[in-house]
């Protein structure tokens, strides 16, 4: 086109001041470049005014987009995608390292990824993604609207007075797994159940026995919403020596037993 040029094998340019530079290199738009001064693109392609694809490989499509890295990608007015292999999709997208799609959305730390408009990745491997979600710590995730990850490797589904539950979490299994309220709650269950049945077990034992004698002592236990039955045992040798005592006590879902000694002596 008039007023462009092209430097390389099958290069293509149209615009004015448009320069494809490069084997292959496609340069359309007023001043759109491929290459990096003297230096060729090859295969590169930049679609747009002042679009710049920088190295071989490179992309940039839109007003002012730069595809810095070999085989980067940017698409969108102002888009920046700055290291090698990485993506920036937007206007004012950032992608400094991996991938960033969304208005002004920034993937600023080492191999990020953020995914909506005006979202964040700065830290370290870390995800941001939704409106203006922001993962500022290394190895963090942020998902959801405004979101917010500043501890390094956990996730974040909110942020400090704007919390949101999980839903749909399946039981844990492994040790590592998160639990569900179910979960929690029958644990708490099983918890009190075991209160009411020692207090159970504690009230089924009868008053000090003689040289001799034996007995047989109920008992009824409550806590948190349980209730628990109990039967004990106990005896003492003729001598007065020797004591024993056994007991089983239950809430007709789980049941328990005990059992003790004791040796008096002057």
């Amino acid at each position: 086109g008039g007023g462009s040029t092209s430097a390389g094998t099958a290069a293509t340019s149209a615009g004015s001041c448009a320069f494809a530079n490069g084997e292959a290199a496609l340069a359309l738009g007023y001043c759109a470049r491929t290459g990096n001064g003297e230096q060729p693109a090859n295969y590169a392609t930049a679609v747009g005014g002042y679009a710049q694809a920088y190295q071989d490989n490179s992309t940039a499509l839109g007003a002012r987009s730069q595809a810095v890295g070999a085989g980067s990608v940017a698409v969108g007015y102002g888009a920046n995608a700055q290291s090698d292999g990485s993506v920036a999709i937007g206007q004012g997208a950032t992608a400094r390292s991996s991938v960033a799609v969304g208005v002004q959305s920034l993937a600023g730390g080492l191999n990020t990824t953020a995914v909506g408009d005006r979202t964040q990745a700065t830290g370290d491997y870390s995800v941001a993604i939704g409106n203006q979600a922001k993962a500022t710590a290394g190895n963090s995730v942020a998902i959801g609207n405004n979101s917010v990850a500043d501890q390094p490797n956990t996730v974040s589904v909110g942020a400090q007075g704007a919390e949101r539950r999980v839903t749909n979490v399946a039981p844990g299994i492994a040790p590592t797994d998160a639990v569900n309220v179910s979960q929690l709650q029958e644990s708490q269950r099983q918890a009190f159940a075991g209160v009411a049945m020692a207090v159970a077990l504690a009230s089924s034992k009868g008053p000090a026995l003689g040289p001799g004698e034996k007995s047989l002592g109920a008992g009824v236990g409550y806590y948190g919403g349980n209730t628990a039955m109990a039967i004990t045992f106990q005896g003492m040798d003729r001598t007065g020596t020797f004591g024993y005592n056994i007991g089983v006590a239950s809430n007709t879902r789980e049941w328990t037993v005990g059992a003790g000694v004791s040796i008096r002596w002057k």
